[in-house]
Parts: structure tokens; C-alpha cells; sequence
């Protein structure tokens, strides 16, 4: 991270009751949170930087520093805590892991980081985290806890819950049963996708209401060695308005040591408190059920509840995300890796445009012939400030074999290609050297 200029107001030379009297030039030493020495830099206006701090009645001119907590002494005497903030969000700091992010010490509200993965080993499940101040937060797929006072951090992107930002594992091996429950807790309201093969015991998934939960492609469940007569993998269970797209789920009878009982489910749908649809389910090697419907204790009916098959063979991937600076547009690449012709619709959100997250997408689905590649545009102006605040930015393609029927979803973290000059331009560019 580099230097950024930050005006100093926590100590100055006149009567402020936190500051004290200074004399001009007098002899400063700084350390950071930690103890460690640290480099920060005073000057005059238009001055060069200096060791020494130059004062006037106003107190200290300008300050270069990386954003943190610092602690000043003048003249070996009384020290004082001070707090460099300002705007912090063209100031990105990389962090390995989530675990490495909750130790750090000296941070202060704003400061932003990019998380490159959950744990050691994973390489996904990271993503954009804030700095937010108050109490201690619960360490969750939102928020996570902070080694610094008074601070917490929160995930900026919570539009979409992945279930890779729990830390699952999803190698078809470990039990990751926690880490997509809490994934699944956290995306009620929201949309929750999974891309991955996750085993589970047979505890299962309760799914709460108001949730939309998306399987990708590689999307997979699949319980571990069991010994249980009663169990659903995805529990729908006095809860409304949940939509299941595309489940796939496989009780693994082999492996369930029981002997009696049928009341092992794949999709359990009991007690409903409004609408649930099921779209293109798939349950298979179940103790019971594929697909359960009925009553519970608290509930004794379940109605509105649909069970919708559509024969879709679309196979698509996003490839890339170029901006073209000239024409102010996105150019999102995108290939049919199927055998039949597909439909596409791009969306992007959070996409910080004058300091403000917008959601913006294509105009309409694209037709993409089978096993070939084609840009899907989208149209948004975007100035030098905004081209650093969005570089990277997570694409949303829907696709499907009906253009009125896009029911699947394949969802990315693209770093954004910069291209000032369209290829006419530079044609044009080589015409005129030569």
C-alpha cells in the first residue's frame, strides 16, 4: 500500500484540551500498533518531507502514512494515540486468509481489504471485507471479529451468498455440513449458490424462508457414512417463499449402516407458510423419499408447492470482462461449451459508480450457437476514479435453452481488462505512423 496525504488534527499547538503546546521542529519519534517504528512523514505545504514536523497556529500541515493507529512522542515526553483514516477505498490491502485478516491489529474504521481465500489451501471463499466500527461482531459468513478495539469487519458483497465465503471445503471428501448451514443461515432474504461437491451427515441442510438457493453445475450433496432412519439433506420445514433451482442430492443408501426405517429424504417439503418451488430437482439413492411432502407438528398442511422439471442441456462459462474506455462499455466474453445453442443474460452488481453500488446488466439474453464464444455488452460510463474502484468486479450469467426460460446460472470474480482503444482505433492509429 502506498503513501496518502492526511491532514493531522489529533494533536496541535494551540489550546485543543487532547493536544499540547509544541514548539516548531521539535524531535518526534512514531511507532505503530505493534511497537514497531514507524514512517510517517510531516511537511510544510509545498515543502518536502521531513522528520521534523512543521507546525503553525493551526497545528501540523500534512501527513503521508499508510492508514493506522500510531503512537507520537515529543521530546521523550508525553505520548499521544492518533487515528489515520480519511477515505479509504482506493486503499486496498491484500490479506492471505480470513484468519489472517481477524489477527491484524491497528485498524481503523474504512479501511478495506481483498481476502484472497478463507483458509490455507482452498483458494476461493475470500472476497472484498470493510472495516466497520462497533462491537464485536459474530464470526460468520458476514461479519468476523477484529483483534482491534472497537472495530469489526463485514463483507462487502452480499448480494449473492456463495457458499464458498463459509470456507467450505467442497473437494466431495470433508464434511462440510457447518460451514453451508451457517452459508445457508446467512443467505435468508437473499440468493445462496453452491458450485461445489459438498459431503454432509445426515443432520442435513434446513433451509430458511424467503431464501433462493441455486445449484450450479458442479453443484453436488452427498451424505457421508450413516447410520440414521430419519433424516432429509435439504429440509424445507415450516418456512415459505423458497425456491430451489436445479438441486442435486444423493442419500448414499450403500453407506447407511441402519437396517430399519423408511424417513430418509432427499428433499423434504413439510409445513409451508407460503409458496415453494422446486425447479429441476434430482434425488437419488435415498432410505426414504426422493421428494417428501407433508404435514409437521406445527403445521398441519402444506400447500402452494410446485415441483417443476425443464429439460435444459446448456452448458456456458464466462470467460473474461474487458472495459472498453472509448465506447464506455462492458464487454463480458462468454462460451457454449455445449452441443446446444444457449441464451445468455449478464448482470453485474455492486458496481460502484460515483461512490455509489449499482446493478447493472445486459439489455437482453444473447443467443450463443453451441461450442462457440461471444461478448455480451453491457453500457455504463465509468471515470478513472470508478475504473479503481471496480477492479474486480462478479458477473451474474443466466442461461438457458429458452430465452424466456433462463434457469441456470453460472457466477464469477472477474478482474476487470482495461482497453482504451477499440481495434478500428488502433488500425486507424498503425494507417497513420506507416
Amino acid at each position: 500500500m502506498s503513501r496518502v496525504p492526511y491532514s493531522l488534527t489529533a494533536i496541535r499547538s494551540d489550546d485543543d484540551s487532547s493536544g499540547k503546546n509544541i514548539v516548531p521542529y521539535a524531535s518526534v519519534s512514531v511507532v505503530d500498533a505493534n511497537g514497531n517504528p514507524a514512517q510517517i512523514y510531516l511537511q510544510e505545504t509545498g515543502g518536502s518531507p521531513s522528520s521534523h514536523f512543521a507546525l503553525n497556529e493551526n497545528g501540523f500541515k500534512q501527513i503521508w502514512a499508510e492508514p493506522g493507529r500510531y503512537t507520537i512522542t515529543i521530546d521523550g515526553g508525553e505520548t499521544y494515540d492518533i487515528f489515520l483514516t480519511g477515505d479509504l477505498s482506493d486503499r486496498v490491502q491484500s490479506v492471505a486468509t480470513i484468519a489472517d485478516l481477524t489477527t491484524l491489529t491497528g485498524i481503523v474504521d474504512g479501511q478495506i481489504f481483498d481476502v484472497k481465500e478463507y483458509s490455507t489451501g482452498l483458494g476461493w471463499g475470500g472476497g472484498r471485507i470493510k472495516a466497520v466500527s462497533g462491537s464485536a461482531a459474530a464470526n460468520n459468513v458476514l461479519t468476523f471479529p477484529s483483534a482491534t478495539d472497537g472495530i469489526y469487519f463485514e463483507r462487502m458483497d452480499v448480494s449473492v451468498i456463495d457458499c464458498d465465503m463459509a470456507g467450505i471445503a467442497g473437494d466431495g471428501v470433508t464434511d462440510d455440513t457447518v460451514r453451508l448451514q451457517a452459508a445457508i443461515t446467512a443467505g435468508a432474504g437473499r440468493r445462496v449458490y453452491l458450485n461445489r461437491h459438498c459431503r454432509l451427515t445426515s443432520v442435513g441442510l434446513q433451509i430458511p424462508s424467503n431464501t433462493i438457493m441455486e445449484f450450479g453445475s458442479n453443484g453436488f450433496l452427498e451424505l457421508l457414512p450413516h447410520n440414521s432412519q430419519n433424516y432429509a439433506i435439504l429440509g424445507v420445514h415450516d418456512v415459505g417463499n423458497v425456491t430451489l433451482i436445479n438441486p442435486k442430492v444423493d442419500g448414499r443408501r450403500d453407506l447407511n449402516s441402519a437396517t430399519t426405517g423408511e424417513w430418509g429424504m432427499g428433499i423434504s417439503i413439510r409445513g409451508t407458510t407460503g409458496k415453494v418451488q422446486i425447479i429441476n430437482p434430482v434425488a437419488n439413492n435415498c432410505w426414504g423419499d426422493g421428494y417428501y411432502i407433508g404435514a409437521t407438528p406445527n403445521l398441519g398442511w402444506c400447500d402452494d408447492v410446485e415441483i417443476v422439471n425443464v429439460i435444459d442441456s446448456c452448458q456456458m462459462e464466462i470467460i473474461s470482462v474487458v472495459y472498453n474506455k472509448q465506447k464506455e462499455m462492458f464487454y463480458v466474453k462468454a462460451r457454449n461449451t455445449g452441443s446446444v445453442d444457449c441464451y445468455m443474460d449478464v448482470e453485474m452488481r455492486d458496481v460502484v459508480v460515483n461512490n455509489v453500488k449499482r446493478t447493472i446488466g445486459s439489455d437482453e439474453a444473447r443467443l450463443i450457437k453451441a461450442g462457440k464464444s461471444s461478448n455480451i455488452y453491457i453500457s455504463q460510463r465509468l471515470d478513472e476514479d470508478d475504473l479503481k474502484d471496480n477492479s474486480f468486479i462478479k458477473v451474474y450469467g443466466y442461461y438457458g435453452q429458452r430465452k424466456e426460460s433462463l434457469v441456470n446460472v453460472v457466477i464469477g470474480n472477474f478482474e476487470v481488462i482495461i482497453r482504451a482503444f477499440s481495434t478500428i482505433t488502433w488500425v486507424i492509429i498503425v494507417l497513420i505512423i506507416f
